[in-house]
Order: C-alpha cells, then sequence, then structure tokens
C-alpha cells in the first residue's frame, strides 16, 4: 500500500499531530466538465472530415482493385490488342491521379484541423478539480483523476499516488507542528514560495524512496497547472536541514519572502 504522510513528515522535520483522514469520491466538480467532453470543440465536424476521407479513399481502393483484377486477367490471357491495354491503363492512371488528389485535399483539411486544436481549452488543470483538502482531510476526485490520466496518458495509478503525496505536503506544510509546535502563520495571498517548497519536497521524496515512476508523472503533470515559481536549483543548493530551517521560518513569518529568507540563510552561512 502506498504511504508518504511519514515519509513527508521525515523530510520535512515537521509532525502532523492528528490523523489525516483520505477519502475517495465520484463528485466531478463543474469546472472539471470540459476534461470528459474531449479535446474536440467541434467532433461532430471532425467526424464529417474522416467521413469524407473514409469515402474518398474507398474510392480509389475501389478503382485499384477494378485495376488489379484486370491486370491479373491479362496475366491468364493478354489483351486481344496493345491498345486495349495502353487505352485502359492510361485512363485508370489518370483517373487515380485525380482520386488521389481528392484523398490528399481532404487529408490536408483534416491535418489543418487537427493541428488547430488547441490543447488550453483544457488546460492550465486547476488542483482543485483534481481533489481539495484541509488540516485532516484530503478528498480525491477519482472520476476526474482518471480522465486526466487518459487525456495525458499517464497510468492511472501512478497519478493518484503523485496527487495524494502532492495533497499530503500542502497538508503538512500547512498544518503540520515544528519541534516547537508552531503551525502555518502567513496569509494565503502571501504564500509566493508554496509551490517551490512543495515541489522539492516531493522530488526528494520521490528519490529517496526510489519512487522514479512517480516523479515523472509528476513532471509531467505539472506541465498542465497553472504557473508557479517551481524552480527549486537555490533549494537544492542547500543540505535538508538548511531548507527545513528555510521553510520553518516562512511558515512563522509572514513578512519575508522565501526569496528573502534563503538569502539571508546565504548571508549566515
Amino acid at each position: 500500500m502506498f504511504t508518504c504522510r511519514k515519509e513527508l513528515e521525515e523530510l520535512m522535520g515537521l509532525r502532523h499531530p492528528r490523523k489525516v483522514t483520505i477519502e475517495e469520491s465520484n463528485e466531478v466538480p463543474r469546472a472539471a466538465e470540459r476534461f470528459f467532453r474531449g479535446l474536440y470543440a467541434e467532433p461532430d465536424k471532425l467526424k464529417r472530415f474522416f467521413s469524407e476521407l473514409a469515402r474518398e479513399t474507398g474510392l480509389v481502393l475501389e478503382l485499384l482493385g477494378m485495376r488489379r483484377a484486370k491486370t491479373r486477367d491479362w496475366q491468364e490471357e493478354l489483351p486481344a490488342a496493345p491498345d486495349e491495354a495502353e487505352e485502359y491503363l492510361l485512363e485508370t492512371a489518370a483517373e487515380l491521379k485525380a482520386r488521389y488528389q481528392r484523398v490528399s485535399q481532404v487529408e490536408e483539411k483534416v491535418l489543418t484541423y487537427l493541428q488547430q486544436v488547441e490543447r488550453h481549452q483544457l488546460f492550465p488543470i486547476e488542483e482543485e478539480l483534481l481533489g481539495k483538502w484541509s488540516a485532516e482531510r484530503i478528498i480525491m476526485y477519482t472520476k476526474v483523476i482518471d480522465q486526466i490520466a487518459l487525456l495525458l496518458k499517464l497510468p492511472a495509478v501512478d497519478l493518484h499516488k503523485a496527487l495524494l503525496a502532492h495533497f499530503m505536503g500542502h497538508v503538512l506544510l500547512y498544518a503540520a507542528e515544528d519541534r516547537d509546535g508552531r503551525v502555518w502563520a502567513r496569509t494565503e495571498s502571501n504564500a509566493d514560495g508554496l509551490e517551490k517548497i512543495i515541489h522539492y519536497y516531493l522530488k526528494l521524496f520521490y528519490k529517496t524512496y526510489r519512487y522514479k515512476e512517480l516523479g515523472q508523472v509528476e513532471v509531467n503533470l505539472l506541465r498542465y497547472f497553472p504557473q508557479a515559481n517551481r524552480d527549486i536549483g537555490d533549494l537544492e543548493a542547500l543540505s535538508r536541514e538548511q531548507v527545513n530551517a528555510a521553510t520553518v521560518f516562512w511558515r512563522r513569518q509572514d513578512r519575508f519572502s522565501l526569496e528573502e529568507i534563503l538569502r539571508l540563510l546565504g548571508d549566515f552561512a
């Protein structure tokens, strides 16, 4: 069974004093309904294009079949005169050229449409569409997660695990206690380094406990999340103990940004 709470607590140097329940829900938030409509804004239009392409391709195959049958007959018995064969081959070659041209035209129309499909009609993915959390509870929207896994071609089981670790990181950062029993003291609007810190600890978690496949899933998923500063190069240049200290100070001190804290930490290093 996949677990991440105790492991993340150990890495973060925090302890949650209460039980965190994990629930799965079949609820589909209204804003997440777009994921179930698929990638195509006009599916019927695209179906008509494919129908047209199938029809034109069928006409080519039909003529090729007739040509093949005729030439196989000539294998057994040659045409009465060379002119008969020449005339037939020239006529069918011209007709094939015309039909191939129509296939190419329809194919170009289909490809143009496919290339114009805007993935941003679906993305970015807001975290609250995949689940929600509080100090003692994590709810996973399983139907939405499974659909996202399908759209992004990610293993659904791995996506569930990666998202659980992500939400657990949020819970611990907000609700877990540091060694002094202190918890989150920042305002929501001043949580500038939140995603950066969580990304650092999740990457460390996947590496430490050898969840390579989950680390790759998270990397792929983050491409579709809203843009946020997740560049953790400056954190990775520090020891884990230094990052833990910076995180604790950052949680307590609302007036300092994470960058300012890291800069102060560097001055005293």
